[in-house]
């Protein structure tokens, strides 16, 4: 085995840069059994063929059926009336917990609600629509995520 490693070492160049004799693949597709006899090598099954068809239907369709973002406004309307309504019902599952737990729940509510500045307002006139919905987005969206684990929470606590 060594004897067979060091001469293609050695050899090396000669097995990079000549080309194989015609047929070479076929035939030693045929011996590992690969390839039907009377096959060619280029020969591609119809199931490769429909899932290329298919993965060519969904690049095609899915932007045909993604509807476009809502404006600027109404997202930011939706979100912050999001964040509104999740508040007053973790205020009211928050008022069936003990007081320590109800102090830390609504600690965390008010910090997660917060905003000193709305963060509309604090975008530069600069950027444009699609540019400040990805940033409104990107801000409330952690919030939101924040507010639902901050539920969850307060029902475990309330099963205990």
């Amino acid at each position: 085995m060594n004897n067979l490693k060091n001469l293609i070492d050695e050899n090396r160049e000669g097995f990079e840069n000549e080309n194989l004799i015609p047929g070479h693949k076929e035939r030693f597709l045929s011996k590992t059994g690969k390839m039907r006899k009377n096959e060619t090598a280029l020969r591609v099954s119809f199931g490769r063929i429909a899932w290329a068809a298919a993965i060519i239907t969904l690049l095609v369709a899915i932007p045909l059926l993604v509807k476009d973002k809502p404006k600027s406004s109404q997202i930011d309307v939706s979100y912050a009336q999001i964040i509104q309504e999740k508040s007053r019902e973790i205020s009211k599952l928050a008022l069936t917990l003990n007081p320590t737990d109800q102090n830390a729940v609504m600690t965390t509510l008010s910090q997660l609600e917060f905003e000193s500045i709305p963060f509309k307002d604090q975008l530069p006139e600069s950027l444009t629509e699609k540019e400040k919905n990805d940033f409104i987005e990107s801000y409330y969206k952690p919030k939101i995520e924040g507010i639902n684990k901050l539920e969850r929470y307060i029902v475990q606590l309330t099963r205990i």
